[in-house]
């Protein structure tokens, strides 16, 4: 309206064409935020950078061991639709404001730091764990009744220090590795149930999931009664 007030009879064309300018010089200057097609205020933009700063800064507080916050949960807990709140991230992860590892977001200068402590407990675990092979015991086994069990876990995982065969069977990641190595080597290219306990000297207590790990790792496929190596 004040374009065609400052400049009467104005064409449609022309309209357009200084309307056009205009954009781009808001763009230019970053007082409008284009992702894709999209256009955001800079201020806008700004308020959900502060907004996902502050919820991924309290995540890093409460959770320090793992690496970072699911990124569809941060998602979710920020002020936009999930639509809106899908393309600013993918947009500040992009332009490395915030970092994406996997499935995780977390800020640029989060990094996972043990103390003394931390540390010597995760060697004893990790000891306690390769000791035991593919025959540990419930992980509630390996902890402390104080400790934050699931935050470790995850840490673990995360980390790839251990495999989960269930929810209470944890196995290191050698130990899950070297019985794959030993159970090829004593097969031929289909095998069944039992020549694995035999070879890996398992109950079905432990095989059966160490199977189901294999064939969900795609080390397997499930023939009826037989496996087949992939």
């Amino acid at each position: 309206m004040d374009i065609i007030e400052k400049e009467p009879g104005i064409t449609e064309d022309q309209l357009h064409e200084m309307s056009d300018q205009i954009l781009m010089q808001l763009i230019s200057t970053q007082h409008i935020i284009k992702i894709d097609q999209h256009l955001y205020s800079k201020t806008y933009i700004t308020k959900v950078k502060e907004e996902i700063t502050d919820t991924l800064n309290q995540f890093h507080k409460e959770h320090p061991l793992l690496i970072g916050m699911n990124k569809s949960e941060l998602s979710s807990q920020i002020s936009t639709s999930a639509r809106e709140g899908k393309i600013i991230l993918d947009y500040l992860i992009s332009t490395g404001y915030i970092e994406q590892e996997h499935y995780f977001v977390k800020s640029k200068e989060f990094k996972v730091k043990l103390t003394n402590e931390q540390t010597q407990f995760l060697n004893e675990l990790l000891k306690n764990l390769s000791s035991d092979g593919l025959k540990v015991n419930s992980i509630d086994h390996y902890f402390d009744d104080k400790m934050d069990k699931q935050d470790w876990i995850e840490f673990l995982i995360q980390q790839q220090y251990i495999v989960q065969l269930t929810s209470e069977l944890y196995v290191e990641k050698e130990a899950f590795h070297e019985g794959i190595s030993l159970l090829k080597r004593s097969t031929q290219e289909t095998f069944e149930v039992k020549e694995a306990k035999e070879t890996l000297g398992l109950s079905r207590k432990y095989v059966i999931p160490f199977l189901e790990k294999l064939d969900k790792s795609k080390y397997t496929i499930r023939l009826d009664q037989k496996r087949k190596w992939i």
